[in-house]
């Protein structure tokens, strides 16, 4: 259950990349105004937890934490 909890938790991370209040990181608008998948961003928001400790020590960053989303999912699962 805690594998599936903590899928469900990344699933959770992409939507919130998507939120209006993120700003629309996975799909992006090309050059010619056509919305596409970012696959660059998404590699950097998975790094980023890695890199910069504003992700761990601001609790506002939690949302786009991938490492907390899945974490937290996994352990709310195995609870239920």
């Amino acid at each position: 259950m805690f594998i599936i909890g903590s899928i469900i938790g990344f699933v959770v991370f992409l939507v919130e990349l998507e939120s209006p209040s993120m700003g629309h990181i996975l799909f992006r608008l090309n050059d010619k105004g056509i919305k596409e998948f970012s696959f660059g961003s998404l590699v950097e928001m998975l790094r980023a937890p890695f890199i910069h400790t504003y992700f761990w020590t601001n609790t506002s960053l939690y949302s786009v934490n991938w490492i907390i989303t899945s974490l937290v999912g996994g352990i709310i699962f195995y609870i239920i």
